[in-house]
């Protein structure tokens, strides 16, 4: 009986001691694998992302400008970084996508792809707050015209008195 006890206890240990053995991995491994498995949920399909993304037509970049429209380097500099932080994405999406990334490079793809976003957010921001200056420039020498207008008119008044 003493027999059947020691057996069954050393098989017992052998069941928790075999899938311990098996299951560890160096801390790199476990990362490596993390990693893959974030790339394989993030895996997006070439056809959806280039369908995804608008790229400006060969006739958009060669147009003839409106009269209306502003021709000025600004415009250009916008469209250009625009065009810029587009085919920045377009590439990042790409090498997450590609075989053989490891954590180290998915990691720098990471750190670049949210500072190509903060490009993004910064021209956005920088528009919202040339825009907010431009409308309290125009308010601000509105009433200061509105005023000398008002002071002339009480002059020209004042003087036909």
């Amino acid at each position: 009986m003493q027999t059947f006890t020691s057996q069954l206890v050393r098989y017992a240990a052998i069941c928790l001691v075999i899938p311990i053995f098996f299951s560890c991995q160096t801390s790199e491994q476990k990362q490596d694998d993390a990693f893959e498995h974030v790339k394989e949920q993030k895996k997006v399909n070439k056809d959806t992302l280039l369908a995804a993304i608008p790229i400006p037509s060969e006739q958009d970049k060669f147009s003839v400008p409106k009269k209306n429209e502003k021709t000025d380097g600004w415009i250009s500099f916008q469209k250009e970084l625009e065009e810029k932080i587009v085919q920045n994405e377009l590439n990042i999406k790409i090498l997450k996508g590609a075989k053989g990334t490891n954590t180290k490079s998915f990691r720098r793809l990471a750190h670049l792809e949210k500072d190509n976003s903060d490009l993004r957010k910064q021209m956005i921001d920088f528009n919202a707050d040339a825009m907010a200056r431009k409308l309290a420039f125009k308010a601000s020498i509105s009433t200061d015209a509105n005023v000398i207008g008002a002071e002339l008119r009480e002059m020209t008044t004042a003087g036909k008195k």
